[in-house]
């Protein structure tokens, strides 16, 4: 009996010691089954991280690879066998692509017209420089005396525009300068259809040269013009009626200024004929180059009976010949002897004038004739004078409108006012030649018209200008002659050539590209 419950106990004991190790058991199989999945998740985790970067990078390559293939096989317009094509051919096979024949296609670029210049000033003085394959910029520029400051922005401004390859044949520089001689233009020509046209602007507080490109090509003529004048002090409108610029009737008033005054001694049914040269920039009128004849034939009525004739003397003649104050220095008659007087009658330079008038005034005090010469001109309009003599201003009158004198030979004495500015580096005492600036028109005050009056006096006796004598000064040497009166004989056969046409043009045969 004692065996039989020491049996069950040891069999009860056996029974919880194995119920025991099974929970054991379990407990531990769960434990290492749930270590086993941790370790294979950290394990996939470390393999993407590891190749992730990589495949992010080959499926961005795939992807360009797809795009590439696209655009160079399978894209109209840019796929590789339609630019070798191109490349063969020249010619483009899309809006978007050009180029020349034999070269790869180039981007088009949209086609701008050129700027259109209007026709230029008739500027008193023009520089033509001539370029060679030797010459830097600077040392042109210094040649032709551009000042300091203006060198500089010309400088900046050329050089951005500029023939890679530097200067060389063809080539030029054309300066234009203003009546103070103060430069305003630049034209620099790199080929017949190519050039430069270099304006002085301000922009702000400074000037600088703006270029405007032109691609119209450079062509001179020379034309035959006639003028009819329908009423007195008529050249102007004359020479618009025939639409040429007022610039033309300036140059005849100053080519005649010491043998008559045109806008007082013309008459109507007077005819004037004019052989000049045009200078266009394709089919546009650009400015005019040299006058090169002029006729003035007087209706056989009136009180002129003697025609008169001016022919350029070409060599040594300035491009613009005619333009500036003085320019009948260059002009001769038919004989070969000057146009130009000791004393000239023309105080006023009408191609700054936009009203060009003048009336003769005369006036009396007592028993004695003063008499004197009175112009209707606007205010700043150049005042010139008639001979050449020493300055004589008035003391304390700086700044304001005065009267300006000058001291002739032969005991000869003119009188100009009201001025109401000198010219820029007038002082007293300074010795001028015939037709240089001496000052400006004053602008009167109020409502009064302004004018210019003209007085002239001998050993100080006032005498009328037009009945005061004077010599003319020496002609063409002899040695010449004979080659200057060949070459006005043709051009007063050109001349001539008259119909009833207001104007015509007979440059056809004379023209010539530049």
């Amino acid at each position: 009996m004692m065996r039989t419950r020491r049996q069950s106990v040891r069999t009860s004991l056996g029974g919880g010691n194995r119920s025991r190790s099974k929970a054991r058991g379990s407990r531990s199989s769960r434990f290492f089954s749930s270590v086993g999945v941790r370790s294979e998740r950290r394990s996939g985790q470390k393999l993407w991280q590891k190749f992730r970067a990589p495949l992010q990078i080959l499926g961005a390559l795939t992807v360009l690879v797809l795009v590439n293939l696209y655009v160079l096989y399978y894209r109209h317009g840019t796929s590789l066998p339609a630019l070798l094509k191109q490349a063969e051919t020249g010619r483009a096979m899309s809006a978007r692509l050009s180029g020349p024949v034999g070269t790869p296609p180039q981007p088009s670029r949209p086609v701008r017209k050129p700027k259109l210049l209007p026709p230029l000033a008739d500027f008193p003085r023009i520089v033509e420089q001539p370029l060679h394959a030797t010459d830097s910029l600077s040392d042109v520029l210094t040649k032709v005396a551009v000042p300091a400051r203006q060198k500089t922005e010309l400088e900046t401004a050329l050089r951005s525009v500029l023939d890679p390859g530097g200067f060389g044949p063809g080539q030029s520089l054309t300066f234009y300068y203003d009546h103070e001689d103060r430069l305003q233009s630049v034209d620099y020509r790199l080929t017949d259809a190519l050039a430069y046209h270099l304006e002085r602007v301000q922009t702000g507080s400074a000037d600088r040269f703006v270029p405007v490109k032109q691609t119209q090509p450079l062509v001179v003529t020379t034309q035959r013009v006639e003028l009819k004048l329908e009423a007195k002090n008529d050249l102007l409108t004359a020479v618009q009626r025939v639409g040429e610029t007022p610039a033309l009737a300036a140059r005849v008033y100053e080519i005649f200024a010491c043998e008559l005054n045109l806008y007082s001694d013309a008459q109507p049914g007077d005819r004037l004929r004019l052989l000049v040269e045009k200078q266009f920039l394709g089919e546009r009128f650009y400015r005019y180059g040299r006058l090169l004849a002029v006729e003035y034939v007087p209706v056989p009525s009136g009180p002129r009976t003697r025609r008169l004739r001016a022919f350029l003397r070409t060599d040594g003649s300035p491009p613009n010949a005619g333009a500036a104050p003085g320019s009948s220095q260059h002009y001769f008659t038919d004989s070969g002897e000057s146009i130009v007087r000791s004393v000239c009658r023309a105080p006023i330079q009408w191609s700054r004038s936009s009203q060009p008038a003048a009336s003769t005034q005369p006036s009396a005090q007592g028993d004695k004739g003063r008499y004197a010469l009175d112009y209707s001109a606007p205010a700043q309009t150049p005042v010139l004078a008639i001979a050449t003599g020493k300055v004589k201003l008035q003391p304390g009158r700086t700044g304001k409108p005065q009267t300006v004198t000058l001291t002739h030979s032969s005991g000869l004495e003119s009188s100009y006012g009201p001025i109401g500015r000198l010219a820029r580096g007038l002082i007293d005492g300074q010795v001028v030649k015939q037709r240089q600036v001496i000052g400006y028109v004053a602008t009167p005050p109020g409502r009064e018209a302004s004018h210019l009056r003209l007085q002239v006096r001998v050993a100080g006796r006032v005498v009328e200008l037009s009945k005061l004598k004077s010599t003319r000064e020496p002609g063409i040497p002899e040695a010449e002659r004979a080659a200057f009166i060949a070459q006005s004989n043709d051009w007063a056969e050109q001349l001539a050539r008259s119909d009833d046409a207001i104007i015509a043009t007979l440059g056809g045969a004379a023209s010539e590209s530049r």
